[in-house]
């Protein structure tokens, strides 16, 4: 009697040492930075959508958490998540950001465990990236985005300012 209760009291803690690894509820946040010159971009709205990771293809990922929020003046924005994140999870990063040099889908995993930051970035889309060292921190995920200059914006977006 006494070894099953020890059994069965180990097999809890293990589990909810494990879900605490993985389920607990933390914070995301996201560091906006220019592709062009390194620096941050200030006052763009950012969304943050966490959903469950779905095997199969028929089969649409229901969504956990999703948040807008605006970057500060270093470029970050930074999501509260105050719920328990569930293991095979993702998280998906959309809104303002013109001409993402990021991919937009991260692993939750990962993003907590070290951070997210593109090491070479190849598929800039109007100018090639110039090389920036960054490394996030754990719980940060780190986006480069190829702006328009003033100019760029006159001549391709006349309705933009």
């Amino acid at each position: 009697m006494k070894r099953h209760l020890l059994q069965s009291g180990l097999a809890g803690l293990g589990f909810i040492a494990a879900c605490t690894a993985t389920c607990r509820a933390s914070d995301i946040t996201v560091r906006l930075l220019s592709a062009k010159d390194g620096r941050p971009l200030v006052e763009r709205h950012i969304e943050l959508s966490i959903d469950r990771i779905v095997k199969l293809p028929d089969q649409s990922s229901p969504l956990v958490f999703q948040k807008w929020e605006y970057t500060g003046a270093d470029g970050t924005a930074v999501f509260h998540v105050n719920i328990p994140l569930p293991p095979h999870s993702q998280v998906g990063i959309f809104g303002d950001v013109p001409n993402s040099c990021s991919p937009g889908d991260y692993e939750v995993e990962e993003v907590l465990r070290t951070g997210f930051a593109v090491k070479v970035v190849r598929n800039c889309p109007h100018r090639p990236i110039k090389k920036f060292v960054v490394s996030p921190h754990p719980g940060e995920i780190v986006i480069f985005s190829g702006e328009y200059s003033r100019w760029e914006r006159t001549l391709y977006f006349p309705w933009a300012s």
